[in-house]
């Protein structure tokens, strides 16, 4: 039987949009994230703080470990946005989903998904 691999997903504990906070941003970019190197210097030009910055807009995906490690580090406040509660939950295995209500969103594995079976 082989071991399965714990894996880190980052999701949003909030009613607001999942937005990474500018500090993130910088987090990420310092560590060789081309995407958030890219948005960091067109912010700066632009000298806009209020753009929605969310993992699709640096090239990463939900489980990202480069992504999961910037929450970690920074924590959940100052890695989030205005209005964000960015988190990462650990999970075993290589298969989640991401169940949004409203913007709020729900990491599931297939052990925790409740199928209804009908006759």
């Amino acid at each position: 039987m082989t071991k399965k691999k714990t894996k880190y997903i980052v999701y949003n504990d909030s009613d607001n949009e999942f937005a990474l906070s500018s500090e993130a941003l910088v987090w990420l970019a310092e560590r060789g994230v081309m995407g958030a190197y890219q948005l960091v210097n067109e912010i700066k030009s632009h000298s806009s703080s209020n753009t929605k910055i969310d993992n699709t807009m640096i090239g990463l995906e939900r489980h990202s470990a480069i992504l999961a490690l910037c929450i970690e580090e920074l924590g959940t406040k100052a890695a989030s946005a205005h209005g964000s509660m960015i988190r990462v939950r650990k999970i075993n295995g290589n298969m989640y989903l991401i169940k949004r209500s409203g913007a709020v969103e729900t990491v599931l594995t297939p052990e925790e998904l409740v199928w209804i079976k009908v006759d």
